[in-house]
């Protein structure tokens, strides 16, 4: 099974945590979140753990995959966005850190996600670590 690991790098109550999506060594995009917030339903951060993502057709993210297995969570999911505040736990893709109207946030995520799901291919899993 292919193994996607979320190397997270900065965090801050005003601007979410960022990271990156790598498979193996090699970066496939930038990630963002939500600041932790002791794992609270719409508010927190995915935990640190391992999880297994299900590709999915979301009738607002499209295609895209499920975050499966997180304690007391449900409904989350990698999409588009630009700051933290429009994902309600979830993992929104970037191709860079930006300036996104006086907020720190990520810009390229429609292109992040492209990039992303080409090189899933046509899986229908993974593990997130």
């Amino acid at each position: 099974m292919r193994i996607i690991t979320l190397r997270r790098f900065a965090s801050s109550q005003e601007h979410g945590t960022f990271g990156a999506l790598m498979e193996g060594n090699v970066p496939i995009c930038l990630a963002l979140e939500r600041p932790w917030e002791n794992n609270q339903h719409d508010i927190s951060s995915v935990p640190k753990g391992e999880y297994l993502c299900k590709r999915e057709k979301h009738p607002v993210f499209g295609d895209t995959f499920k975050i499966t297995g997180v304690a007391g969570r449900d409904g989350l999911y990698f999409h588009k966005g630009n700051v933290f505040t429009e994902s309600k736990g979830c993992i929104l893709f970037a191709s860079s850190i930006a300036d996104v109207n006086g907020v720190l946030g990520v810009a390229g995520s429609g292109d992040a996600k492209s990039r992303f799901l080409q090189k899933i291919d046509s899986d229908q899993e993974f593990k997130l670590v």
